[in-house]
C-alpha cells in the first residue's frame, strides 16, 4: 500500500515565511534598531474609551522622534485606562518636513516621521499617546525625566504607534540607552511646608458648588466642593470668610488655595434608620449629625454655618477628614482681643511707711457701694455671702 504524504504542514510553513517576508517588507530593518522596550505591551484602548464602543485599529507603525524643543510630554490621567499602575501621557511633536531616511539620518531635532523613504504612507498625526511609570529610575523614564532626556537632540526615542487610535504599546531608546542623572530620580526630601497640614475652613453661601464622583465602596461617594477663594485667611473662629468662600485656617507661608477639595462621605448617612422606620433627621442642621452627599450641600446653603477639611499642603485638594465646625469656647476665646491691663497703684511716700492717718485701703466687696468701703482692721468688715 503506498502512502499519501499531507501537505498541511509544508503549506503552512510557506504561509509562514509569506507573512515574516511581508511584515519585513512593510518596516524594513534599520541600523539603528531599537534597545529593549521599557514599558510592557498594553491594551489598545483610546483614553475615553466606552466600554460599549469597539476601539478602532489600524495599521501599526515605527514612529521614531528626535529631541530638540519641539517635542513636549504632557501628563493626561493617573492612573492610565490602559494600565493602573502608570500614568497615562502624551507626546506632542512636529512631522519632518522630508523622508527620515533609512536610519532616521535626516530626522530634524525636535521631530517625529514614520516616512523613512517617502513611500506614500499616511502623514503623522502630530501627537502619541503612551503609558509612563510614576517614578521611574535611572534607567526607567517617568514623566519628570523623559523631557530631559527628549531635551536633548542626541537622543532618539522609537514607538510602536497604532496609526488610528494613535496610541502606542511598545515604545523605548532608539539606538542607544536611556539614562539620566540620578539626582533626577532621587527620591526628594519633603519640605517642613509640603509635610504640613492645613485646615481649609468654608462658609456656607451662594458660591459653593458640590459635585458627586464615583462611588468609593459600599454607601460611600467621592465629592467635590469647588469654591471661590476668601480675600482673606479665615481666621480661629472663620472671621475672614464672606458667604460662599473657603480659605486656610492660617496662611503663612502656605500656598495658595486650589480652589476645589475633594472628600468622600456617605451616600445615605441615615440608611438604617430608613430601612428600620425609624424617624430621619430632615432639619437643617441634620449634617452636623449625619453628614452625607444630601445633608452636606443643604446645610452650606446657609451662611451661618461652617463646614472645615484636614488636608496636608502636599496634596491641597484632598481632604484627610472633614466635619461641620462649630468654633469651641477655646477657639473663641483665643479670638477675642487682649484685656486691657489694670490700672498700676502708686505707692504714697517711701516703700514700707505708714499710710496717713485716716487713709485706710477701700476694698469692694458683692454688694457693697459702688466708691467702696473704707475698712478698718479690729472695727469689723461688711458681711460677704458666697452663695450671693
Amino acid at each position: 500500500m503506498s502512502r499519501v504524504r499531507c501537505p498541511c504542514l509544508w503549506q503552512g510553513s510557506l504561509l509562514l515565511l509569506a507573512a515574516v517576508a511581508t511584515a519585513e517588507a512593510q518596516y524594513p530593518a534599520s541600523p539603528r534598531s531599537p534597545t529593549r522596550s521599557t514599558t510592557s505591551v498594553v491594551g489598545q484602548l483610546p483614553l475615553n474609551d466606552s466600554a460599549s464602543a469597539a476601539p478602532k485599529t489600524g495599521v501599526l507603525r515605527q514612529l521614531v522622534c528626535r529631541g530638540g524643543e519641539g517635542v513636549q510630554i504632557t501628563v493626561q490621567q493617573d492612573p492610565s485606562p490602559r494600565n493602573p499602575a502608570q500614568v497615562a501621557v502624551s507626546l506632542s511633536y512636529r512631522r519632518n518636513s522630508r523622508p527620515a531616511g533609512s536610519a532616521y539620518e535626516q530626522l530634524e531635532p525636535g521631530a517625529c516621521s514614520w516616512n523613512q523613504l517617502g513611500n506614500g504612507v499616511p502623514a503623522e498625526a502630530g501627537i502619541v499617546h503612551f503609558d509612563l511609570d510614576r517614578q521611574g529610575a535611572e534607567e526607567i523614564p517617568d514623566p519628570a525625566t523623559l523631557p530631559v532626556y527628549l531635551g536633548d537632540p542626541r537622543h532618539y526615542w522609537v514607538f510602536y504607534v497604532d496609526d488610528v487610535t494613535q496610541i502606542s504599546g511598545s515604545h523605548g531608546a532608539y539606538g542607544g540607552r536611556f539614562r539620566v542623572d540620578s539626582t533626577l530620580t532621587r527620591p526628594r526630601k519633603p519640605s517642613a511646608t509640603a509635610l504640613r497640614r492645613e485646615r481649609l475652613r468654608c462658609r456656607g453661601g451662594a458660591g459653593l458648588a458640590f459635585n458627586r464622583r464615583a462611588r468609593q465602596g459600599p454607601n460611600l461617594f467621592g465629592m467635590t466642593l469647588r469654591y471661590p477663594v476668601a480675600s482673606t485667611a479665615a481666621g480661629p473662629v472663620g472671621t475672614g470668610l464672606q458667604p460662599g468662600t473657603c480659605a486656610w485656617a492660617d496662611r503663612t507661608d502656605a500656598r495658595a488655595e486650589p480652589g476645589r477639595i475633594r472628600f468622600t462621605t456617605a451616600g445615605n448617612a441615615q440608611l438604617k434608620q430608613k430601612q428600620s422606620g425609624s424617624a430621619v433627621d430632615t432639619s437643617a442642621t441634620a449634617a452636623e449629625r449625619w453628614p452625607d452627599v444630601h445633608t452636606i450641600p443643604a446645610y452650606m446653603t446657609d451662611p451661618a454655618h461652617l463646614w472645615t477639611f484636614t488636608v496636608s499642603l502636599a496634596d491641597p485638594d484632598s481632604a484627610r477628614q472633614h466635619h461641620a465646625w462649630l468654633p469651641s469656647i477655646a477657639e473663641q476665646i483665643a479670638s477675642q482681643p487682649p484685656a486691657s491691663a489694670s490700672p498700676t497703684l502708686q505707692p504714697e511716700g517711701p516703700a514700707g511707711a505708714k499710710p496717713p492717718g485716716g487713709s485706710g485701703t477701700s476694698v469692694s466687696f458683692p454688694g457693697a457701694s459702688p466708691g467702696g468701703e473704707r475698712y478698718t482692721p479690729g472695727e469689723g468688715a461688711p458681711s460677704f455671702n458666697p452663695s450671693a
